[in-house]
């Protein structure tokens, strides 16, 4: 009687629980490595996106710099509006402060391969060059920014902005023109 109702008896034998944890455990697998590739993604994504802000900021800094000079040129001083960005044809550096990239000289400094990182001030968050005795107390970034400004034609100036992470670069163009001539 006893063999009888051991036969009638649901249940799971070995081979169906090996087979159902094999199962689940590749599901669980799966998802990890999704969610590792993702994060992965996702950071190289933010990283393209600072990059490129920061190609536009050293765009909009030149602009600065040929806006600075148009009313510098109304004043005494007689700047012309291209003055101080002629000399970048092999590439300059320079962050928003106006500091070149060894941190302490105004103004656009000659660019040297493979570049100067740029740090970000814990102070202020913004990105910039820091000075010899200031490395210390900035984070570094994995950013490398170069302007080249090409003034072959007149009247107009070729701005290339290129900034380097790792293995990436990101690159912009713009053209700036002298309106008011």
């Amino acid at each position: 009687m006893n063999k009888r109702k051991n036969k009638n008896r649901k249940g799971f034998s070995l081979i169906e629980m090996l087979v159902s944890v094999f199962i689940i455990s590749f599901a669980l697998i799966s998802m990890f490595g999704l969610n590792s590739k993702y994060n992965q993604q996702t950071k190289q994504e933010k990283e393209a996106y600072e990059a490129s802000l920061l190609a536009e900021e050293g765009v909009e800094i030149v602009k600065n710099m040929r806006d600075s000079n148009w009313i510098c040129a109304t004043l005494p001083c007689g700047t012309s509006w291209d003055n101080g960005l002629t000399t970048c044809g092999s590439g300059c550096e320079i962050d928003y402060l106006k500091k070149g990239g060894d941190g302490t000289t105004t103004g656009l400094t000659s660019w040297t391969n493979p570049g100067n990182f740029l740090y970000i001030d814990p102070t202020t968050k913004l990105y910039r060059y820091p000075s010899s005795g200031e490395v210390s107390t900035l984070q570094l970034t994995p950013y490398r920014r170069k302007i080249t400004i090409d003034s072959t034609t007149a009247d107009r100036l070729r701005i290339i902005v290129t900034v380097s992470w790792y293995n990436y670069t990101t690159e912009v163009k713009q053209d700036i023109y002298n309106w008011r001539q």
